[in-house]
């Protein structure tokens, strides 16, 4: 789950990292009560699940509360594309307005989950601010491995900040920083928590921006996290599947997919692309799927207008493959649906599906054999190879 900037900063501050002085805005009256002082540079900034703003004008100086206003009044309940959204952009949901700082040198500190050394990493760089990844191509960074069995503990902290070459009292003051950093990443069970950049003004350290991702299976224990959820910044589709406890991710193309297991969507996306199609969703049911949910996984499907055929590929264990078959049956008729579908269904009682679906009257929905000859004959009623 992504959070805005200035949500990041609020759980910030709670654990003691400095941050600029900061107003939200999520209505243009709102700035009336804002603080100007004469003389002073501010800093706005649009708030969307995405980065990249500043490319897209979304980050700007201002100097007083009229160009608040119309910067505000550009942005605000309006769409933003930035090289990291998608095509048809975000829409902002709030401006952060906060005071520009002056300092020695902007750096670069995350920490974040390291699936392939399988333990939580921190990573450095003396060259923080805009395009980072480029910093990190020429190997400009450091990083540290924090041993899962040993857990975190200063040590690491002191490891990443002889990167550098701080004097003691700069030294100590970020192992501090990292310190608290890392006790807010695994408090709210976070798998990134990026400061970029942070701020050295000489005496201290002061977080300009943060980005903060949680781990969506640990949100039933972060109550706090999930007041922050902005509706506006995800997908429709993509919230309609969450609240239904289904998988579903919006992809480019046309053939709609819904398969029981990430791991087999996984495989059957892969597949479908190899053998020339392309998929509009990736769609999991789970193994515990129920008719209801399955039926829910078709209603969202049916919203999507890019849709020509529905691939639907189960392996029947937890999940019946009679159960899937009357969920089909079940939906073509409440919404009198006539795309084509195309269901491989293997496992516990195919029989009694292959009956269901055979007793169908309707003659939409086709049986494949296997894999290969379920996609085949999808590709084929999607009516075009991409």
């Amino acid at each position: 789950m992504n959070i805005h900037e200035y949500q990041a900063k609020e759980l910030l501050v709670r654990y003691g990292v400095n941050i600029p002085k900061g107003f939200v805005v999520t209505n243009t009256k709102q700035i009336d009560s804002i603080p100007f002082e004469t003389g002073k540079t501010y800093i706005a900034k649009v708030q969307i699940h995405a980065g990249a703003r500043n490319k897209a004008g979304g980050i700007q100086k201002i100097y007083n509360k009229q160009e608040a206003i119309s910067f505000c009044k550009k942005f605000l309940g309006k769409r933003i594309i930035t090289p990291q959204t998608p095509k048809e952009g975000k829409i902002v949901s709030a401006v952060y307005i906060e005071e520009a700082l002056l300092g020695n040198q902007e750096l670069y500190v995350s920490i974040f989950a390291d699936r392939n050394n399988q333990c939580n990493t921190i990573l450095v760089s003396k060259e923080g601010g805009v395009d980072i990844q480029e910093t990190f191509k020429v190997n400009k960074s450091n990083t540290v491995c924090i041993d899962p069995l040993l857990g975190f503990s200063k040590f690491y902290a002191k490891k990443a900040a002889c990167a550098f070459n701080f004097e003691k009292d700069k030294a100590n003051n970020f192992v501090i920083l990292i310190s608290k950093l890392f006790m807010l990443y695994k408090d709210i069970d976070a798998e990134l928590l990026e400061i970029n950049p942070l701020l050295d003004t000489g005496s201290d350290f002061f977080a300009l921006d943060a980005k903060i991702v949680i781990d969506d299976n640990a949100l039933f224990r972060q109550e706090k996290i999930l007041s922050y959820t902005d509706i506006l910044q995800q997908e429709p589709l993509e919230f309609q599947a969450s609240q239904n406890n289904l998988n579903y991710v919006r992809l480019d193309g046309n053939i709609a997919m819904v398969v029981n297991g990430a791991g087999l969507a996984m495989a059957c996306l892969d597949t479908i692309e190899d053998f020339g199609g392309k998929c509009a969703n990736f769609l999991d049911i789970k193994g515990s799927a129920t008719k209801e949910s399955i039926f829910k996984a078709l209603e969202i499907i049916y919203q999507d207008t890019r849709v020509k055929v529905i691939f639907v590929n189960i392996i029947g264990g937890i999940v019946r493959c009679d159960i899937v078959a009357q969920a089909l049956v079940d939906f073509c008729d409440a919404y009198s649906f006539n795309l084509p579908i195309v269901a491989r269904l293997e496992g516990a009682n195919k029989k009694e599906a292959i009956d269901i679906l055979n007793a169908y009257k309707k003659s939409n929905i086709s049986m494949a054999k296997n894999l290969r000859e379920g996609i085949e004959k999808t590709i084929l009623l999607a009516g075009e190879k991409n």
